[in-house]
């Protein structure tokens, strides 16, 4: 390591340099860099990128969890995620097994002035798990997945499920022949990814019991300073015994619960178990073009407690489609349907086979 250091000026230290040099090394790929400060402009010292890299590697490294650079053959297989447009690449992938490594890894990365990006399942096609250039943290590790007893949930019954568990595996060791939870609707997305995002699923428990975020009881989490915290509905609770009352203005339990990509990593949740059979949904598309064949639907909807039903509100407006930039989709998506029933032979496209019966059954 090449460094020319100047500890007399005021703003030149060993700590600013490291932490600008490890920025700009990895952001532009350079062979060298020179840190510059104060009102003058003064050059502090030079330092070699390739030794700036080794350092920050070797600083990741002092946690139990597995780091991956990319001279690794396995580095471009913890790289993907499930849409193959999100193509940034990492400086480093690192698999933490505690949450005491989650803390080091971002109090390294702060120090070096690293950005993150955190990945449960991969499952994210707005590519929000990978970061260009960046630490990505894989949270595979967290996989648990116990069902408790407990009078914390409403019902009796949680779970406590790792951020890195997928929702396929949620399923086989939590049975829906027996239980009900919203869940995301692909096996493979992760836990922590859906449930911080809202934890929206068109089908199925969403209905019933609403966003899978506001089935969440509690989250044990680690904040950007490194601090392990439990968050709860009414405070965040410091693993050192401090409390942080939430108010109107400052709730991470309120914040987490749908922009947690942003606010802490949430390593675990507690998430409400319904003690009965998950509802089975049906994707029935009922094509509304009058009030009165809105008000004939409104009315087979309850006179009947066999289903439960789910109308999207935006377009349930019977001008909706009356609007200037929508009124061309309106006339192109019926010739559209058309064509493919033509193309696919089935007479009840876009509905299967098996639900006809319904469709007769909703017709006035």
């Amino acid at each position: 390591m090449v460094v020319e250091f100047d500890e007399k000026g005021l703003c030149c230290n060993q700590m600013a340099m490291t932490s600008y040099c490890s920025k700009d090394c990895i952001k532009q790929n350079t062979e060298s860099c020179t840190f510059r400060c104060g009102l003058l402009n003064q050059v502090c010292g030079t330092m070699q990128c390739s030794d700036v890299k080794t350092v920050l590697i070797g600083a990741l490294r002092k946690q139990s969890g597995r780091v991956i650079t990319k001279v690794d053959q396995d580095f471009e297989a913890n790289r993907m995620v499930f849409n193959a447009a999100c193509t940034a690449q990492p400086f480093v992938i690192v698999i933490p097994s505690t949450p005491e490594d989650v803390s080091h890894l971002l109090q390294t990365a702060d120090e070096y002035g690293q950005e993150v990006s955190i990945r449960s399942g991969g499952h994210s096609y707005t590519c929000n798990s990978l970061k260009e250039g960046a630490i990505l943290i894989l949270m595979k590790n967290f996989d648990k997945i116990e069902l408790v007893d407990t009078s914390r949930s409403e019902t009796g019954k949680a779970a406590w499920l790792g951020s890195g568990a997928t929702w396929g595996n949620v399923l086989k060791n939590i049975d829906p022949k027996k239980y009900s939870y919203p869940h995301g609707q692909c096996k493979s997305v992760g836990v922590g990814g859906f449930l911080l995002g809202g934890g929206v699923n068109w089908l199925g428990t969403y209905n019933k019991y609403g966003y899978g975020a506001e089935n969440i009881i509690k989250m044990n989490a680690v904040l950007a300073d490194g601090s392990l915290v439990t968050v709860e509905k009414d405070s965040t609770v410091y693993q050192d015994g401090r409390i942080v009352d939430h108010t109107s203005d400052n709730n991470l339990f309120f914040g987490l619960r749908g922009a947690g990509s942003s606010l802490a990593v949430v390593y675990e949740f507690l998430y409400t178990v319904h003690d009965e059979p998950e509802t089975r949904p049906a994707i029935v598309l009922i094509w509304i073009e009058t009030a009165l064949e809105l008000e004939n639907l409104r009315q087979v909807f309850s006179k009947t407690d066999k289903y439960s039903f789910m109308v999207n509100h935006q377009i349930s407006g019977i001008n909706f489609w009356q609007q200037p930039l929508l009124n061309p989709l309106m006339k192109a998506f019926p010739l559209a349907m058309q064509a493919l029933r033509f193309l696919n032979w089935k007479k009840t496209f876009p509905v299967t086979v098996g639900y006809s019966y319904f469709l007769d059954f909703l017709r006035p």
